[in-house]
């Protein structure tokens, strides 16, 4: 059945960019509402759609626009950062959800979901008496190239455990080649109806898998950081434990860039991890894998733009927001009844100059 929260819950921080301090409420939501954001700084208060159709495209964040069709107009409300609070409802399994921001960027927190999650856990989640539609993946899709790649598989496919390590050959028990004959592959789904509709048998609730999420993090050889793995079954115990608590991280040189630039200045290591040549900088890691735990948590952010529940092993290989949400137009475009997606020239780029046929 769909979950909302069982009655309204407030946040505040401050934002990695802008530096303001901005308060969040997370509202329950009308069946088949969805996740959406809303500005009550704006006049009009204007609702924000969480769904790839409304992406924007900036580096190093996943943005949301108001109007799919003008995503460049600088009168567009927006919304900044989104990906950390969508994985926390995510995570939760809370499937609508009004998110009412005094600003355009979220608040950084302590650079992880982790308070976010703290916050649904106080109040609870309310289940609503509707369906939840499930797809489920029967073949496998992959975006990308060698070095970085998106890739989703059927759920039956065997994963690896939290505490795999990489092997010398880069490779891990997960790990496939991304074959242009398999990328290019149709995805068949299956449709079925999480709920009790009842069968021959007696009308028992059917037992739906969750997905399972794995992130390969490798910088090369002889970066600050090292390669590492995770994975995550989807398990609500599991992501309040191992995945909310990951931050967010960079490396010493890029934070340099970036301050170069007037840009967190004011931000702390309490916000997030930085890594120097020594390892961590004025802060300790939760995980030793803690940044493809992050990799991964950001993963289920933007795989919440689908805006609907797919079902399937989710694959990355030094992956980030750009090809996540490539995968996420991908497997749209293989489920009935929804509207076509359009590819931008970089995108295309990355599929190879071929553009997807549309359903």
């Amino acid at each position: 059945m769909q979950r909302t929260l069982a009655e309204s819950v407030s946040i505040e921080g401050v934002g990695y960019w802008s530096g303001e301090t901005i308060r969040l409420v997370l509202k329950p939501a009308a069946v088949n509402t969805g996740i959406v954001f809303r500005r009550v700084d704006l006049p009009g208060k204007p609702f924000i759609p969480v769904h790839v159709a409304h992406r924007k495209n900036i580096s190093l964040r996943t943005s949301l626009v108001k109007s799919a069709f003008n995503k460049e107009n600088l009168n567009n409300p927006c919304v900044e950062m989104v990906e950390h609070v969508i994985a926390a409802l995510v995570g939760m399994r809370v499937d609508n959800c009004e998110i009412q921001a005094t600003s355009a960027e979220m608040p950084a927190m302590d650079g992880s979901c982790l308070p976010l999650t703290e916050a649904i856990e106080k109040v609870g989640v309310h289940e609503q008496n509707y369906e939840r539609i499930v797809y489920f993946v029967d073949d496998v899709i992959c975006v990308g190239d060698e070095n970085a790649y998106v890739e989703v598989r059927p759920i039956e496919t065997n994963y690896c455990a939290a505490t795999d390590l990489p092997s010398e050959d880069h490779s891990y028990p997960w790990t496939r080649s991304c074959s242009e004959e398999r990328r290019l592959a149709e995805a068949r789904f299956r449709t079925e109806a999480l709920a009790c509709a009842g069968d021959a048998e007696g009308g028992l609730c059917k037992e739906v898998p969750g997905s399972i999420y794995s992130y390969e993090l490798d910088f090369g050889p002889n970066a600050v950081i090292e390669r590492q793995c995770f994975t995550w079954d989807s398990s609500i115990d599991s992501f309040t434990e191992n995945l909310a608590p990951a931050r967010t991280f960079l490396r010493e040189q890029d934070a340099k860039v970036l301050r170069s630039r007037g840009i967190g200045t004011h931000v702390g290591p309490e916000q997030l991890l930085v890594f120097g040549e020594d390892g961590v900088i004025g802060n300790e890691l939760r995980f030793d894998n803690e940044c493809a735990r992050h990799k991964t948590l950001d993963m289920v952010g933007d795989f919440g733009l689908i805006g609907c529940d797919v079902v399937g092993h989710f694959v990355s290989r030094r992956g980030g927001h750009a090809l996540n949400a490539l995968m996420v137009k991908e497997l749209l475009l293989r489920i009935a009844n929804v509207p076509c997606i359009a590819f931008s020239d970089e995108e295309l780029g990355i599929l190879g100059g071929i553009a997807p046929v549309f359903v």
